[in-house]
């Protein structure tokens, strides 16, 4: 996925979400690169270097601009992890990371067996059996609580 860039983030926030469901994303609501344009740049959680190396270039301005932060995983599907302060994902990453964004946000995304490769629909349906989540192959599900990926969003548009 590119970056998405605009004036105001609120369609980007949706978008990123709708887009792919275990994404994190970060969002600077000043200049990146010396670009005048709001920038949401996704990183897959799989790639954390990248995360952190993207993180550690871009501190002094993330630091200097309001700035937020938001990850889409389905840990977040259960109620005891839907939040910033309880979602695993966003903990260790504000733990080992220097940015520390002004707004956070986590959201569950979905599962969609049928689109995903194989392999891939065999080790989630193994971790959703784990965590007691739905299990059947042909299941698209939707956790996403559009509700808050707005109010999200409006917070990022007047920040």
């Amino acid at each position: 996925m590119s970056e998405f860039k605009g004036g105001c983030m609120c369609g980007g926030v949706q978008y990123a979400v709708k887009s792919e469901p275990r994404l994190s994303f970060y969002a600077n609501a000043g200049r990146v690169n010396e670009s005048p344009a709001q920038v949401i740049r996704p990183n897959l959680l799989h790639r954390q270097k990248a995360q952190y190396e993207w993180v550690r270039r871009n501190l002094a301005i993330l630091i200097n601009k309001p700035s937020a932060f938001f990850s889409v995983n389905l840990t977040a599907r259960m109620p005891d992890k839907n939040r910033p302060e309880t979602n695993p994902y966003i903990r260790r990453f504000l733990k080992k990371s220097a940015w520390q964004p002004c707004e956070l946000a986590v959201f569950a995304g979905k599962i969609d067996y049928p689109s995903c490769r194989f392999l891939d629909r065999h080790i989630i349906r193994c971790i959703m059996w784990m965590t007691n989540g739905p299990t059947n192959p042909n299941l698209v599900i939707e956790f996403t609580d559009w509700e808050s990926v707005n109010a999200f969003a409006k917070r990022i548009c007047h920040m």
